[in-house]
């Protein structure tokens, strides 16, 4: 369920990457990568599950770039620790760590139980309105999950002074669990690094024990992440 989540949110994420505007009055979305560039960000999640209270939890995002070949980035990326409680005494989940390669597109290159990291940036340069779609597969806890992206380039926006890409994206997966949501996330033009992300998600396991409505059970979760 982990690697689904992580997935499922990485998608809404973005790493490092450069924002070009063309001739044609398209923008350019590309990864670029700098040794040593670190971007730090707080994740702030709000879960309900069925017959269970609502757990909020917070913890930090730590995307570092440790090497470039190329068009590739050689990353790490550190997904916690998750606390709660009213002073964050209690470790709801301990810090993960990831290593990966990233190609120019955002796709984390290869195979195994490495969750997608970043939004899947187009093959060409799009204009404001346009949409285009992304999807990875991993194998979490042994079962194929399947994680489909459906992004739309809204405007332009200006955030605390700083011009950003503003990003629709709807999310949807089959596999050890069946995933629905929506999110938004801004980008910022000046360095092509995330500024803030807001997603929500429905999750339900098909092989949980169903509802009294027949409906597997369904645990949503909220997630604002915003830069340090």
């Amino acid at each position: 369920m982990l690697l689904v989540l992580a997935s499922t949110l990485g998608l809404c994420l973005s790493s490092p990457a450069q924002i070009t505007r063309t001739d044609g009055g398209k923008y350019l979305f590309r990864c670029k990568y700098t040794v040593g560039k670190a971007f730090s960000y707080t994740m702030h999640m709000r879960i309900t599950r069925p017959g269970q209270d609502p757990i909020s939890v917070t913890g930090p995002f730590v995307e570092t770039v440790k090497g470039v070949n190329g068009k590739t980035g050689a990353m790490t990326v550190v997904f916690g620790p998750l606390k709660s409680g009213p002073h964050l005494e209690h470790i709801v989940l301990p810090a993960q760590n990831y290593k990966f390669d990233q190609d120019m597109l955002g796709k984390v290159k290869g195979e195994g139980n490495v969750p997608q990291m970043s939004v899947l940036f187009p093959t060409n340069p799009i204009k404001v309105g346009d949409s285009w779609d992304g999807s990875t597969t991993g194998q979490p806890m042994g079962s194929n999950t399947t994680i489909k992206a459906h992004y739309k380039f809204l405007k332009m926006s200006q955030v605390l002074g700083h011009k950003a890409a503003q990003i629709s994206v709807q999310l949807a997966s089959v596999g050890q669990a069946d995933t629905n949501g929506t999110g938004t996330l801004y980008i910022l033009v000046e360095d092509g690094s995330l500024w803030s992300t807001q997603t929500n998600l429905s999750m339900s396991s098909p092989g949980a024990k169903p509802s009294p409505g027949g409906n597997p059970p369904k645990m949503t979760l909220s997630m604002a992440m915003a830069r340090q």
